[in-house]
Order: structure tokens, then sequence, then C-alpha cells
């Protein structure tokens, strides 16, 4: 009889996979900077995926081999865009929906797209910051876009239809990172 795929029981097999498992994960990062730094004319990144996929590992991982090849970059959570307390239940109910935080409803588009436009124009910017104790902005950075090779736009909606709409015409990545499914340890089935 043949063990399934992914069904691991022995501490032993835990230890390879995880193992192999991370072995792989950091090739195909390698990957993904490899791209990017081959690729001059890209200078926007688009960084997507579910909670828990490991973006901000992917982010840390991208920003130490650009910056280790003498580039540049910044990084943009969308989250920073969320609206504020009120607002986005305001926003949510003209709309007839529920507050979805993994909507693009819940985010302040317009603010979102004055920056991107005002970034491809090279002029320099005011993000907003998001403080999610308070469910408020709590201020705003200036960012000079001139001044980076690279600018990375991070969260769950950045692959979203109306976020990726706004790179047409410019040269640009999208990555997606996801786990590659369900495992089976010792009876107990993470996924």
């Amino acid at each position: 009889m043949t063990k399934a795929k992914n069904v691991y029981s022995s501490e032993e097999e835990k230890k390879e996979f995880i193992r192999q498992s991370e072995a792989a994960f950091e090739r195909r990062l390698d990957e993904v900077s490899a791209y990017v730094l081959s690729h001059p004319d890209v200078r926007f990144v688009t960084l997507s995926g579910p909670t828990c996929a490991c973006k901000s590992t992917t982010v840390k991982k991208i920003v130490s081999d650009v910056v280790d090849a003498g580039k540049r970059i910044y990084i943009i959570p969308i989250d920073d865009f969320f609206y504020e307390r009120g607002e986005d239940r305001a926003a949510s109910l003209a709309k007839g929906k529920k507050i979805d935080y993994d909507s693009i409803d819940a985010l302040d588009f317009d603010c979102f797209r004055d920056c991107v436009n005002a970034m491809f124009r090279r002029e320099k910017v005011k993000l907003p910051t998001f403080d999610f104790v308070s469910a408020r902005r709590s201020g705003y950075v200036e960012m000079d876009p001139t001044e980076y090779d690279i600018i990375v736009f991070e969260g769950i909606q950045a692959i979203y239809p109306e976020i990726t709409a706004l790179f047409e015409g410019h040269e640009w990545l999208s990555i997606y990172i996801d786990v590659e499914g369900p495992i089976e340890i010792a009876g107990e089935t993470f996924s």
C-alpha cells in the first residue's frame, strides 16, 4: 500500500518535508529576484497572495536581492489605503454590501489611483499610513519615486483587475504567492 501525497507520520519525514519545501521556496524566490533584476524596464511589481502565504518573506528576499544588486526599492503596503473606520462602512453600504477587507471596496481606490499615477509621472507623492488599532490613517509618508529603481505594491488586492489595470501600458510584473496545497501531518490537516 502506498502513502497518499503530502501525508507524513514520523518526525524525520516532517523535518525532511520542511527542509525540501523551504529549499524549493528559496529557489523560486531566487528566480523571481533574477527575473526582476534582469528586466531593467520593470519598475513596478505587484505582490499578492492570501493571508499567511509568505508575502512578507517574499518581499524581504526581493528587497535583499535588489539592494545587493545596487538598486533601490520601495515597498508600498496596499493595506495603507484602507478607508478609515466609518468611511469603509459608508462605502460598503452605498454599494449594498457588507464590509469585506479583502475586497477592492475596502480601499480608498481614488487615493491609490492618484498615487500610482503620480509615480508614473515621477512626481513626489504622499502615501497614507494606516493604523490598524484605531482603524484610521495615522499620517502620510512622502515618497519621491525618482529615487527608486523598483516599487513593490504588496497586498491581497495587488492582483485585482482594478489594481492591475492601473499599470497597463507600463513595464510591470505581477507576482502571486500561495501555499502548494493541504498537508497532513500526524492526522492533522494544514491548508
